[in-house]
């Protein structure tokens, strides 16, 4: 292989590698935006189960009490 074959050869190849690269980068930059709503859909899921409990928790109180007065 002649020295400008080869050096043509290595430019496609590089330009190969960047294009697979650049693919590879669009990926990342995808499941980090993907990543990222997860969390924030993770994080408003957490403050409903939180807010159920603090609903629930406030229900069981009211029964007990009910049930503590129908005793009386």
């Amino acid at each position: 292989m002649k020295k400008n074959e080869l050096i043509e050869f290595l430019q496609r190849q590089i330009e190969f590698l960047q294009g697979q690269l650049d693919e590879a980068l669009d990926s990342v930059n995808s499941l980090t935006l993907s990543n990222e709503k997860l969390q924030s859909t993770n994080e408003k899921l957490v403050a409903t189960v939180d807010e159920l409990r603090r609903q629930i928790a406030s229900l069981e109180d009211a029964i007990k009490g009910k049930g503590a007065e129908l005793n009386k």
